[in-house]
């Protein structure tokens, strides 16, 4: 399953583990808002990049193997 923007959902698959890769967008933008992938009461996860890849737009696009997947 691939879920893109929804952070309800995400959230709780986090808290279940259900994940077993991230891929994370970074843009190279400041809002300071908007809602929160990982709150409060989250516990830490330990993470192996995979890649890091550049856009042509200057968004980063970072790709983890997540704890315990193989």
């Amino acid at each position: 399953m691939f879920v893109f923007g929804s952070a309800n959902l995400s959230q709780s698959l986090i808290k279940e583990e259900l994940f077993d890769e991230y891929r994370i967008g970074v843009a190279p933008v400041l809002h300071g808002g908007g809602r929160l992938l990982f709150t409060d009461g989250h516990h830490p996860q330990n993470l192996q990049m995979l890649e890091a890849r550049i856009l042509g737009t200057g968004c980063v696009i970072l790709r983890y193997l997540a704890d315990g997947v193989a």
